[in-house]
């Protein structure tokens, strides 16, 4: 028996036989051709280019989900990046490359480009760049890239996976999880296996080098650990475990119609975060009570960005239709930018965190900000509908926001275009200025988000995609409780509603303290729902309070970390 550990990319238990799969170095063919050759060189480049680009446009008439649509859309969009394809021509016109040495030269220098940025998001779009630049490079030299069948249940062992070799594979219905030398849990592989409800679990080295082609393995997609070669104890407690996670599954839902409550009867509102359409199915099923956050954003990713939101209206009004009976959707502005690249609307910039990004750029571009906020306010007509605005640092910032708000009413009055008038406006606090600032914004909207994940960085000076200080990355610093305290308390003295929507929502251990600040409603993942009812009602708010004001006199982490997991174990505070 060999035990790994690595990224849980997502969740479930599976075991199975190891079915090993390495790529093969393709070797491109290095030469220079002729000056009489360019054209010729430059056509078959053109020629590769449009068949890619055809192979890629007709699955994406057939994809059948929303991730599928979304990978082929990015590959799309990439194929139709015109300073890629004239990098490749300069190398062939300047140096007199054969077009697949072109294309393998110009892809470099953009790998290169994404390989020195400290964003873990954008280091794993190396992979959909490599993925098009090899369909590209197989065109050019007529070779066949490796392809992968399976005729029996396994668990795929590889080096690493392009998402075109997942969404080609045969026998989908065989694949039981996933083990990858490499990748991350936001690539497109992690993406798909999430949808696609299979465990996967990725950045294990060297991995598909130590195990055997039919060795048993056992993933935990929850945890990141893998098991290969294990003994009658080891899979004795694997098949407890997956008896126990079908139990756990059958019973939440069982239980999805129940209010969320402490033990002593306060209630919460337990909400969803979502970023399609697939999305509210999960939530309403979750028995969630709203969407606490819809990312507009995602929209523009998966089907290409567009400066007339009126193409989202039916999207935003199928949404809105689908939740009635189940709660309000608030839908957030775009948030582009930063970690979250919409091509056609945001550049490269050196630190795109700190840069042009959600409101910033929303106001900067009004033309396309307001016919989103139009958009959202035609879909509000339903009545169950919110407006939030994401990265709010200034007062200012949000003045002009609300004004523009206003601005898009008076418009759809005059064409006589039905909303709700009474449309909630709310914003989140994601940065260390809005939250010092709460008191005086909780003045000017109708609700407020704690978008923690960004607080937790702006606060602590931490990239959370840089793996150097990620151990500087946590939740349970003194400084962000204190904030996101402050918050909560401004909000209540002006008689607001305050949730919470990032991570720590989703995470049961830190429930207590949400409990203890009195946080109104928390969003999450819907798979999440069941788990965080079920650990609020085993909590009683003084218990909460009492821990609460234990650690907020707390300097360390360390100790805040302690006192939690104390108070989680059922040990006195």
């Amino acid at each position: 028996m060999t035990e790994f550990e690595a990224v849980a990319a997502a969740d479930g238990h599976a075991m199975g036989k190891a079915f090993i799969f390495r790529h093969d170095e393709m070797v491109v063919p290095h030469f220079h051709v002729k000056k009489d050759e360019v054209d010729k060189e430059t056509a078959a480049l053109h020629s590769a280019f449009s068949s890619v680009r055809k192979y890629c446009s007709d699955n994406l008439g057939k994809a059948v989900s929303d991730s599928e649509r979304a990978l082929y859309s990015v590959q799309i969009l990439m194929i139709d990046d015109p300073e890629w394809l004239q990098a490749i021509e300069g190398y062939i016109k300047n140096d007199l490359y054969n077009a697949a040495w072109a294309v393998e030269c110009a892809t470099a220098e953009i790998v290169r480009a994404l390989s020195s940025v400290s964003d873990e998001y954008m280091k794993e779009r190396i992979i959909d760049i490599v993925d098009i630049q090899k369909s590209v490079t197989e065109e050019l030299t007529g070779k066949a890239r490796q392809h992968i069948r399976l005729v029996r249940d396994v668990v795929l062992v590889a080096d690493n996976l392009l998402t075109s070799e997942l969404l080609a594979l045969e026998g989908i219905q065989h694949l039981k999880a996933i083990c990858l030398d490499a990748g991350g849990k936001t690539s497109h592989v992690s993406i798909l296996a999430k949808g696609w409800g299979i465990p996967a679990v990725v950045g294990l080295k060297d991995f598909s080098l130590q195990v055997k082609e039919g060795e048993c393995i056992i993933v935990d997609g929850y945890s990141g650990h893998v098991t290969a070669s294990p003994g009658k104890k080891q899979i004795a407690a694997y098949e407890k475990r997956k008896q126990e996670e079908k139990d756990e599954e059958a019973r939440l839902i069982r239980e999805a119609d129940t209010l969320a409550r402490t033990a002593d009867g306060v209630r919460f509102i337990l909400q969803a975060n979502v970023e399609d359409r697939l999305g509210i199915g999960d939530a309403i099923k979750a028995g969630c009570e709203g969407i606490g956050l819809f990312r507009t954003e995602f929209l523009e990713m998966k089907y290409g960005a567009t400066e007339d939101f009126s193409i989202r209206e039916g999207i935003y009004d199928e949404i809105a239709s689908s939740m009635l009976g189940h709660g309000k959707v608030t839908f957030r502005t775009l948030d582009a930018g930063g970690d979250k690249f919409v091509e056609g609307f945001c550049g490269k910039e050196d630190n795109p965190l700190l840069g042009w990004r959600a409101v910033r750029f929303c106001l900067d571009r009004k033309d396309i900000f307001k016919s989103q906020i139009s958009s959202i306010l035609k879909a509000s007509r339903h009545g169950n509908v919110r407006m939030m605005f994401p990265m709010i640092s200034t007062l200012e910032e949000l003045e002009e926001c609300i004004a523009l708000v206003e601005e898009a009413k008076k418009e759809l009055s005059r064409r006589r275009i039905p909303f709700d008038p009474d449309i909630e406006i709310g914003t989140m606090i994601e940065v260390p200025s809005a939250a010092i600032l709460s008191d005086a914004i909780a003045d000017m909207v109708d609700f407020v988000s704690i978008g923690t994940n960004d607080l937790v960085q702006y606060v602590l000076a931490v990239d959370r995609g840089n793996e150097k200080i990620s151990h500087l990355y946590r939740a349970d610093n003194p400084a962000v409780l204190r904030l996101v305290k402050m918050v909560v308390d401004n909000c209540h003295e002006r008689n607001i509603p305050a949730g919470v929507c990032g991570q720590i929502a989703s995470e049961a251990d830190m429930i207590p303290l949400l409990v203890g600040m009195g946080c109104d409603s928390l969003s999450m993942p819907p798979l999440s729902v069941g788990r965080i009812k079920e650990r609020l009602g085993t909590l009683y708010k003084p218990d909460c309070e009492k821990l609460l004001n234990n650690v907020l006199s707390m300097n360390s982490h360390e100790r805040v970390a302690e006192m939690l997991k104390d108070f989680n174990n059922g040990r006195k505070t």
